[in-house]
């Protein structure tokens, strides 16, 4: 450690004076601040001027003047617009949004080149921030390199769900190559995944989602077994109960769902006894709720096994407002069961 010793009074003035004027400049520095702000205040055009005659080393302003100077149809200068924002990007060269808007004004001069370029700075700057790679991602589709905008469009996917629904829809209006689509722009991330797959069902478009759900099936995350309930009732109503039985015994083989959860030689029916929490989806038993009623596991009286399926109802009438159903293939000679009722 140094210790400095201020004996003479001249080295103590100059202590005072060099502290005297970081304080008068801090002083100045603020009150051109506010005063900027002041003056900026409502955004006019001719406030924004004086704004950065007053505090020119401010690139918000100079950003705020030029989109004005782009936008405004009163004050509409594209030269003075196009100085502005190279200002603004000099004093904040690691800011993208200035580099992005440059982009933007060089391509309304058909300055295509100089636009790529400002893009790729942007990128350099954020290259995992969505809203910038949605710019950057939009500029290549426009001009149709599809592959450089899949690549941009995919940090967009993984790094946030707002765009998930345009960039679906966006990326089949590009290209009908499904494999491509989901090899080039859809993310390993089983929420994303899922939301595709979802996309893709609600377009009838049930190849490419077994394909989404192949790939999900052979991830590592795990998800929610009701994650795939949407997918195995579209299938079974499209008929097709091969594909929604692969489904089931992906879920049995990731175990999202309890092996338990599957036919024996003695009963065809998946949870037939009742042992096992009811998922409501898939091969298990289905419940569709009605107000003043009740379905579910009883597990208040005694039964052997140990679980009952109860329904309850009020009213008079006959109990037509329950649905439970099994989806399943059996032989009907086989099927046994007991009920018991009571207060009917």
């Amino acid at each position: 450690m140094v210790h400095l010793k201020l004996n003479s009074f001249g080295s103590r003035l100059l202590v005072a004076l060099g502290g005297l004027a970081v304080f008068l400049y801090l002083t100045v520095w603020v009150v051109r601040v506010c005063v900027a702000d002041q003056i900026e205040d409502p955004p006019t055009f001719q406030n924004l001027e004086r704004a950065v005659r007053v505090d020119p080393g401010n690139s918000e302003y100079h950003l705020r003047l030029a989109r004005m100077a782009q936008y405004s149809v009163e004050d509409m200068n594209p030269e003075l617009a196009m100085a502005q924002l190279i200002e603004a990007a000099r004093l904040s060269p690691r800011d993208p949004q200035p580099w992005l808007e440059l982009s933007a004004a060089q391509g309304f001069q058909s300055d295509m080149a100089g636009s790529e370029a400002s893009l790729r700075r942007a990128d350099s700057l954020a290259p995992n921030l969505p809203s910038v790679q949605w710019v950057i991602g939009n500029f290549f589709l426009l001009r149709g390199d599809i592959d450089e905008a899949f690549r941009h469009f995919k940090i967009v996917l993984s790094g946030s769900p707002k765009y998930n629904a345009i960039l679906f829809s966006t990326a089949w209006k590009a290209t009908d190559d499904g494999e491509k689509i989901l090899r080039e722009l859809i993310p390993e991330k089983v929420g994303t995944e899922i939301d595709y797959l979802y996309y893709l069902v609600s377009q009838e478009q049930y190849s490419e989602a077994l394909a989404v759900w192949k790939r999900i099936a052979a991830g590592s995350e795990i998800f929610p077994a009701m994650s795939a309930a949407g997918l195995f009732n579209r299938l079974i109503a499209a008929h097709m109960a091969d594909e929604a039985a692969q489904v089931w015994n992906d879920l049995l083989s990731k175990g999202v769902i309890k092996p338990t959860y599957q036919p024996t030689g003695d009963n065809l029916l998946v949870n037939g006894n009742f042992e096992e929490d009811l998922l409501k989806m898939g091969f298990d038993w289905h419940i569709v709720p009605r107000e003043g009623n009740y379905v579910g596991l009883d597990g208040s009286t005694f039964h052997s096994p140990s679980h009952a399926f109860l329904i309850t109802f009020s009213g008079t009438g006959m109990p037509t407002c329950w649905v439970a159903c099994r989806l399943m293939s059996c032989q009907p000679e086989r099927l046994k069961s007991e009920s018991r009722a009571s207060g009917v």
